[in-house]
């Protein structure tokens, strides 16, 4: 086995080790943020996000459970925020075709403004400052 597979195997058996002491509260920290429903996916999520910058962990030391737990509110931040994104393109489509399908032509007009300002509020609220 080469040398990277190796320390990859040991990095992986460390993080595997550090996890399962903390799995139960930081599956309720998700829970919590997120709900039940989703709380799976965002510690799986969590977890990826984890395994992939545990080197810098255990470079820098520090409190393993308080680490995982900053990764799963960023996580589920990232989820929710997804969530609500998808929720109003999804309002915007059925919008749209609703509209669409009218054949009264004022109602159609009132229905291309609305969805306008609609569209723009959406894209205007989706800029984020960093």
């Amino acid at each position: 086995m080469s040398e990277a597979r190796v320390h990859t195997a040991v990095r992986r058996e460390s993080f595997e080790v550090a996890y399962a002491r903390v799995a139960g509260s930081m599956h309720v920290l998700a829970a919590a943020l997120v709900g039940r429903s989703d709380a799976s996916d965002v510690v799986q999520e969590a977890c990826i996000v984890g395994l992939r910058r545990y080197r810098e962990f255990a470079a820098e030391g520090g409190n393993f459970q308080a680490w995982m737990a900053t990764i799963i509110r960023h996580v589920a931040s990232n989820h929710r925020r997804s969530l609500f994104f998808d929720s109003r393109k999804s309002l915007m489509q059925m919008l749209s075709s609703f509209c669409a399908s009218s054949k009264n032509f004022s109602f159609r007009l009132f229905c291309d403004c609305q969805y306008r300002a609609f569209s723009s509020a959406f894209f205007s609220s989706r800029t984020v400052s960093t």
